[in-house]
């Protein structure tokens, strides 16, 4: 089976656990519960991003293949170990967050995202493990693994009675995201194990130096992506933060292909800068950036034109009037596969600081037209601040790229920038 078609396997079970487990709170939970899921969603995926920046972003550059098993060995258990520990604390600093929030009686306070986190986190990172060893047949199981583990688990609930809430939602994903996590990474151990002895910690020192820049990346990315969230449910509150991500629910499929595309990719685009083969690096990039538009334009379209239908038999009748922002949502997703592309290019080069500074100039963008837009309009203008962010960096990124890739074949390797 093809690399690309197993990577879009793993990307559209990933979808339906979303997008299931989404549709259901918004049809037996209030705007504002759903905006709580929403919240601590969002969390996760922050902590995801720090995740891939300290350990993801090394273990998915080793050389695949059974000829390189051994050499992975040590950096294996070194970045493993780095993976775990970092859940621990996540798991802490959650922790800490909910009797905070308790204390106050807020909405947000629910327990079981102590246990969803790392959870989350950890089958995150086998999932990268697996791409990195070049097996997209593993990383698929594993995330089909999730959706059938937390589908039964849901029937299971439905027929024990129990009515599903945020927090349900949330200790399914717990269990289906750490069972599969436990069992991922045993398959996959090289050998190296765990360890948090003080040679194999001092051993990660060395990687701090590319992550310090991809953490700045990731960081500034997730501001971008995720401030809109935080920001609304601050001066709106948890309906409002609800509202926009109902919007958005049906859209978010769209940036499915390429994010099926660029685990794949990059280990081609990897083989093709060690040849300097830029044409084919090149080409890459092409096909994804007509494969999000061939998709992701035609799919707003539809959406935009059924909400009434969507409204109605999806969502019981809630949000009829989010058709407005849903097509705001399309045009966001469109941008957002276009920055995967380019990003994914720029890792390849290992241009992590030119990066950063995309991603920083797009982060501060973003946060500025937010604050601006939300003083003068209603909340779903943080939709169109967060674009504004998405096309300044858009724009810095292809700029960085042109000036790196040589314009045909050559010998050797660019330099690192």
């Amino acid at each position: 089976m093809s690399r690309y078609l197993l990577s879009l396997i793993e990307q559209g079970a990933a979808s339906l656990i979303n997008l299931g487990l989404n549709l259901l709170l918004i049809r037996l939970v209030g705007a504002g519960e759903y905006g709580a899921f929403i919240f601590w969603s969002n969390a996760g995926l922050i902590l995801n991003s720090v995740q891939n920046a300290l350990t993801a972003c090394h273990v998915v550059v080793l050389p695949p293949g059974a000829e390189a098993r051994a050499a992975r060995v040590i950096p294996e258990r070194i970045l493993l170990s780095v993976s775990v520990l970092f859940a621990l604390l996540a798991a802490l600093g959650t922790l800490l967050a909910i009797v905070l929030l308790r204390r106050t009686g807020s909405i947000l306070a629910i327990w079981p995202v102590v246990a969803f986190v790392p959870a989350f986190l950890l089958q995150q990172y086998a999932r990268s493990l697996a791409f990195s060893r070049a097996a997209p047949g593993i990383a698929a199981s594993l995330t089909v693994s999730v959706l059938v583990l937390g589908g039964a688990l849901l029937i299971a609930a439905y027929l024990a009675g129990i009515h599903l809430d945020a927090g349900h939602a949330l200790a399914i994903l717990a269990i289906a995201y750490g069972g599969v996590a436990v069992i991922g990474l045993w398959r996959l151990d090289g050998g190296g194990g765990v360890a948090f002895d003080r040679a194999t910690l001092a051993a990660y020192r060395p990687y701090l130096t590319d992550s310090r820049w991809v953490l700045l990346g990731a960081s500034t990315t997730e501001l971008l992506s995720r401030f809109y969230g935080f920001i609304v449910i601050a001066w709106f509150g948890a309906v409002a933060l609800g509202t926009l991500s109902a919007a958005q629910l049906l859209l978010r499929p769209m940036v499915l292909l390429v994010n099926a595309w660029s685990p794949v990719a990059r280990a081609a685009m990897a083989n093709a800068r060690e040849r300097g083969d830029w044409p084919g690096f090149r080409h890459h990039m092409l096909r994804a950036v007509v494969a999000n538009l061939v998709f992701g334009v035609p799919w707003t379209v539809a959406v935009f034109l059924a909400w009434p239908l969507i409204s109605e038999y999806l969502y019981k009748g809630a949000y009829a009037d989010a058709a407005p922002i849903a097509l705001l949502w399309g045009v966001s997703s469109i941008l957002g596969g276009f920055q995967v592309i380019p990003n994914i290019g720029l890792q390849v080069l290992r241009a992590f600081r030119l990066l950063s500074y995309a991603n920083l100039a797009a982060a501060l963008s973003a946060v500025g037209s937010i604050t601006l837009l939300l003083g003068l309009f209603a909340y779903p203008a943080a939709v169109v601040g967060t674009m504004v962010g998405q096309c300044v960096e858009i724009g810095l990124m292809v700029v960085f790229l042109a000036r790196l890739v040589p314009p045909r074949m050559s010998a050797g390797v660019t330099a690192t920038p």
